[in-house]
């Protein structure tokens, strides 16, 4: 990045004024992929705190064991959107239900009581 500064007087201060250019290349990388964790018979967990599932997004491979902890004191859901893929039913506080996906895909799934929570299970 290229970086052009002046100093100007302005009575007796000094004003320095920096703008910000390009010098035609970039110095940022792509975001890395996201890494597959797990694998038939390891678990990972999805904690369910404040209306949010966390981590919102996760890769895992086939066969994966998906644990839905809910750390809120009303209950929640992991519901799948596409409908029969899975359903933990609800979930109540620290409660934990667990899925298993085996075909690889992308699975977006919500809450049934919080339609705004959302979450997302890479299978690959």
């Amino acid at each position: 990045m290229l970086v052009v500064a002046m100093v100007i007087a302005v009575g007796s201060t000094l004003v320095v004024l920096l703008s910000g250019g390009s010098t035609g290349t970039s110095s940022s990388s792509p975001a890395p992929a996201a890494a597959v964790v797990g694998g038939k018979g390891k678990r990972v967990t999805v904690d369910i705190s404040m209306f949010a599932y966390k981590p919102s997004t996760i890769t895992v491979a086939p066969g994966t064991v998906v644990a839905f902890t809910n750390m809120d004191t009303t209950e929640h859901t992991a519901t799948a959107n596409n409908g029969p893929t899975f359903d933990t039913g609800a979930i109540q506080h620290l409660q934990t239900k667990t899925v298993t996906i085996t075909k690889p895909g992308t699975y977006g799934y919500h809450c049934n009581f919080h339609p705004f929570m959302t979450g997302t299970i890479i299978v690959k």
